[in-house]
């Protein structure tokens, strides 16, 4: 067969070439048909034979994918599924990082602990209803309130100490339940943390925010609601009095902490009681205290039942004449103003008085002649 000299291209779409000694030679893969025809050669011969013969091209180019962008094509998408992945943990670490940190910081036991005793202490609280201008120069805070007093409306005064009452149990209600809430909240985040895999914070997010998100709005209306509030007046409480300028005024709930007896200081006698209270979580203060006492039992019917309200201005009192051998029961709590609002406990002690000596032996002896007997 005629030798020619030269090659003829027919068409191309590979990038595999060379060009060696002057001649072009392609492969015949599946995206190129080249008829190559090399000076002194056969045309008999197949083209891919020569140029494998010749390290012209690959075994993988015969076979009709070029290696090299094979590799790359799949090296990239392998990165790119790797780098994806590290994102996604990356993401759902950080998401289960949150969590754990809100209940940590936010919703830990001894915090709960510390809000139920906040609570507690609250619902034995005094609550007061208070008169304040609305915009209060520092240091007038006790001069403007005595001053207006006598200026205030007393029925509608009376009206908004009853909507100061109905708010003040709502608000102990509602504390109560958010505390439960919290507690339940935090069970439930617990559960997630434990038990949700590493993915699941990327799969259930949205469930996995909305209940953290809920907690979280829990916990800032229970905080809220820890100090009491304004009240909202509809109408004015000042009288109308010609020619003097009133100033705006605001009604506000406050509290004072509970009065308890110091269990350690209150002894019982023979025939007295020495008792003595303090202001929980507070210095003591002077104040005026209504003390009430009475006997719980009379074991005799030769005495008569004993009972009595004692007012004081002292955290402590001494209680004489009393009889021996008998169980008396003390609650104390602060003497009620115009402005008191709510008020639900008064703490309560139970101490029995001593026998002497000459009380104990007859009492042995008056046993031993009824088992005589």
């Amino acid at each position: 067969m005629t030798s020619l000299v030269g090659a003829i291209l027919l068409t191309s779409a590979c990038p595999r070439s060379v060009f060696a000694h002057g001649r072009d030679i392609r492969c015949s893969c599946k995206w190129c048909v080249y008829i190559v025809l090399l000076a002194g050669e056969d045309l008999q011969l197949a083209p891919e034979i020569v140029l494998m013969e010749r390290g012209l091209i690959t075994e993988s180019c015969k076979m009709g994918e070029p290696s090299t962008k094979k590799c790359d094509l799949k090296t990239s998408v392998d990165l790119g599924a790797e780098e994806q992945k590290d994102e996604g943990l990356t993401i759902a670490l950080e998401r289960k990082e949150t969590v754990l940190k809100f209940l940590k910081k936010d919703l830990n036991k001894p915090l709960l602990k510390t809000y139920h005793l906040q609570v507690k202490i609250l619902a034995k609280c005094s609550f007061y209803l208070e008169i304040l201008p609305r915009y209060l120069p520092l240091g007038d805070q006790n001069l403007i309130p005595m001053t207006m007093s006598p200026l205030v409306d007393p029925c509608k005064f009376r009206r908004m100490k009853k909507i100061g009452t109905f708010q003040t149990k709502i608000q102990i209600l509602l504390l109560e339940e958010f505390l439960e809430q919290l507690q339940k909240g935090r069970v439930k985040l617990k559960e997630i943390v434990q038990s949700y895999s590493i993915s699941s914070f990327l799969t259930k997010w949205n469930y996995i925010s909305q209940c953290l998100s809920n907690i979280t709005g829990l916990l800032d209306n229970f905080l809220s609601m820890l100090v009491p509030g304004p009240l909202y007046m509809k109408h004015h409480l000042i009288l109308d009095v010609g020619g003097i300028a009133i100033p705006k005024l605001q009604l506000v709930l406050t509290t004072k902490p509970p009065v308890v007896f110091d269990r350690l200081e209150c002894k019982a006698h023979e025939n007295w009681i020495s008792l003595k209270w303090y202001t929980h979580g507070q210095e003591t203060q002077t104040e005026k205290y209504d003390l009430f006492f009475q006997i719980c039992q009379v074991q005799t019917t030769q005495h008569s039942v004993q009972e009595s309200i004692v007012s004081i201005s002292t955290n402590h009192l001494v209680i004489r004449h009393l009889l021996q051998d008998q169980i008396y029961e003390f609650s104390i709590r602060r003497a009620e103003t115009s402005n008191l609002v709510y008020e639900a406990w008064h703490d309560v002690i139970t101490l029995k008085t001593q026998q002497t000596r000459q009380s104990t032996a007859l009492s042995h002896i008056s046993q031993l002649q009824e088992t005589h007997n």
